[in-house]
């Protein structure tokens, strides 16, 4: 009996999720503006502590590796891969790949998109100019100005700023992104989807946006700044009154010359600060301090508050911490660890994440080599080197139990990069457990004639009957 097949059909989409319908002049309004968040996160130690250090992590130095392709007719060259990846590394570093990730990268964690256009010859000229050229060089435009090099093929990369930057969109589809100038406002520029490549940090309730912990955080950045803020106008204000001198009683002439030796000694030159003196009907010299700086006044532990919740919310380890707010921080070994873990499998999803979307729309279509990141911490390495151990001892184990598992199972498990591999197929005899040394043979010199004289010792109590 044949199953008939079905076949689904839609007829409609799910909606981007907005209230608002953009137009050829006006993208998606923000929650918030971002050009005050950037204010304040520019102003604010932490945030641009905790911004280096995940841009740092997350995109470390690149290597490309080329990628199969359709041949094209004729009999390709031997070095066609090797080709294709210096091509690659020729325009990552033109470009200044790596200072023009970095930047995007700070765009992207400190408000939740990161823009990066991508252009080619054809979209440094205008229209009009390139018809000139053609018109001056004729067919050989091309060739007369930028010799043998694609004319189409992506050739520059840039940042688009996200404080400038807003999406169009139909509720469907996304149609374009439209950069905002700040000193013409009649000069917006319009990109199309495909000559930018857009990173969200976090995607949110279905929004055209991402969304950035700082955004979060916000009530906490401005906590952090007011606290700072607090403490350096009570420094900077030396005209202040921090002590008031109350003389009671009669102002004899011996009470003001005490309290003037008092004033002068208190006052120096390096004491920019004022007082008062308030007469009173008693009979004596009284001295109060007033706006007296104390624990309560420097607010510790709401400033430990808002700092370990700007970190949480970018799932920063707790001891990274530390060289801010020192003893406070208190945590164990193994919290650490687990600390670390986390932390380093979200620092390697969001390399995984960039490196798909420059991949998809880059590198592979256009140079035909694969982008990754490369781990340079010593602690991903010793990592690495642990598990490698162990993945040799595992895959050892499987061979002297004859465990079916094919050479692919195995490369996955040793974690050899493809590149490095030659054709054949692993020899499975060479890679057998040698039978363990005696014991007599695990010995050393003096440890093996130490046990023989111990056994020697033994020898008449054991023919005692």
């Amino acid at each position: 009996m044949r199953i008939p097949t079905l076949r689904l059909e839609t007829k409609e989409r799910p909606r981007i999720n907005s209230a608002y319908l953009p137009n050829n002049n006006f993208g998606e309004p923000r929650s918030m503006s971002l050009n005050t968040l950037m204010y304040w996160v520019k102003r604010t130690p932490e945030c641009i502590g905790v911004v280096k250090r995940i841009v740092n992590d997350v995109f470390t130095d690149v290597e490309f590796n080329a990628v199969d392709t359709k041949s094209l007719i004729g009999r390709p060259p031997k070095d066609r891969k090797q080709i294709r990846e210096d091509e690659a590394y020729d325009f990552w570093k033109s470009n200044h790949g790596d200072d023009v990730l970095e930047e995007t990268g700070v765009d992207w964690a400190c408000t939740g998109d990161g823009y990066l256009w991508k252009g080619s010859m054809a979209n440094k000229l205008k229209q009009e100019e390139y018809d000139n050229l053609v018109r001056h060089y004729g067919s050989n435009a091309k060739k007369a100005l930028f010799s043998d090099e694609d004319f189409n093929k992506v050739s520059e990369i840039r940042i688009l700023p996200s404080t400038m930057t807003t999406i169009d969109h139909d509720s469907e589809y996304i149609k374009g992104f439209i950069q905002k100038s700040k000193s013409d406002p009649g000069k917006d520029r319009r990109f199309s989807p495909n000559d930018i490549i857009h990173g969200k940090f976090l995607g949110i309730d279905g929004s055209v946006y991402g969304l950035s912990p700082m955004e979060s955080s916000w009530i906490a950045i401005k906590t952090i700044n007011a606290i700072q803020d607090y403490g350096y106008n009570y420094f900077a204000n030396g005209a202040k009154m921090d002590r008031a001198w109350l003389v009671t009683g009669s102002t004899s002439t011996d009470t003001m010359d005490k309290l003037q030796e008092d004033l002068q000694s208190y006052k120096q030159v390096t004491n920019a600060r004022g007082d008062i003196v308030i007469e009173t009907t008693a009979g004596d010299i009284k001295v109060v301090n007033l706006n007296e700086i104390g624990e309560e006044m420097e607010f510790r532990k709401l400033a430990i508050n808002a700092v370990g919740r700007l970190a949480f919310a970018f799932n920063m380890p707790a001891d990274t911490l530390s060289p801010i707010l020192g003893a406070d921080i208190k945590g164990t070994a193994m919290g650490s660890d687990i600390e670390d873990s986390g932390y380093n499998k979200n620092i390697r999803r969001a390399q995984g994440y960039w490196a798909s979307l420059l991949n998809s729309q880059l590198f592979i279509p256009h140079f035909g080599v694969e982008m990754c990141f490369l781990n340079e911490d010593m602690q991903s390495k010793i990592s690495e080197m642990q598990y490698l151990a162990q993945s040799w001892t595992h895959v050892q184990n499987l061979f002297k139990c004859k465990v079916p598992v094919n050479d692919e199972y195995i490369i996955k498990m040793l974690n050899i990069p493809r590149k490095y591999l030659q054709e054949g197929k692993i020899d499975r005899k060479a890679m057998d457990i040698q039978s363990l040394p005696s014991p007599d043979q695990q010995m050393g010199p003096n440890q093996k004639k130490y046990a023989d004289t111990k056994k020697k010792q033994q020898e008449p109590q054991a023919k005692r009957p």
